[in-house]
């Protein structure tokens, strides 16, 4: 297993920060991957400059890899399994600049995407809560902003992930949801 708790509490002083330290392009590794077996992970993280706070609760994480292809952005899975798993998110009242700054980078960086193949996809006993404290809680309906998820379970096949569409088969879906929302499938 693994533990840790990280807390962040000065941001970067800006001569510390450079932007031309890279003179090329990241190039991925090409490297061969059969399975990768995690348990007992908890990892908390408290940015007291962004004002995000995030907690992770990893009972067991498994992957087993038909094929990984980093250079070409092409992961291909036999299995992801998930199990006994929580974890929350909340940002805070100055997280919203961060979280700004960040999508413009992720948006760049998968200006090309990926191609995820996935045969078999299992979810169990998954709790995730979301809170942005920017936003007050609605009182009727789903609050997009304020999600608590708990006993995800999730059944799947055959998914597919390109970087605009994502297809698949779920065979089994539940979960309930802190708005009153209960799916049993």
């Amino acid at each position: 297993g693994f533990t840790a708790s990280l807390k962040q509490s000065k941001a970067l002083s800006p001569e510390t920060v450079t932007t031309d330290t890279i003179s090329a392009p990241f190039v991925y590794p090409d490297i061969e991957v059969k399975e990768i077996d995690i348990a007992n992970v908890r990892i908390d993280y408290d940015n007291s400059v962004t004002a995000i706070n995030s907690n992770l609760d990893l009972r067991h994480m498994r992957f087993e890899f038909n094929e990984l292809d980093l250079p070409n952005k092409q992961i291909n899975l036999r299995l992801f399994q998930l199990d006994s798993t929580s974890g929350f998110f909340a940002l805070g009242k100055t997280a919203q600049q961060a979280v700004k700054s960040t999508a413009t980078e992720v948006a760049t960086t998968l200006e090309k995407g990926w191609t995820i193949q996935l045969d078999k996809l299992g979810l169990h006993d998954i709790d995730y809560k979301f809170d942005d404290l920017n936003d007050k809680k609605v009182t009727r309906g789903i609050d997009y902003n304020h999600i608590d998820l708990k006993d995800l379970l999730v059944e799947a096949k055959d998914i597919y992930y390109v970087r605009d569409s994502v297809s698949g088969s779920v065979s089994q879906l539940s979960a309930t949801e802190s708005s009153g929302l209960d799916i049993k499938h």
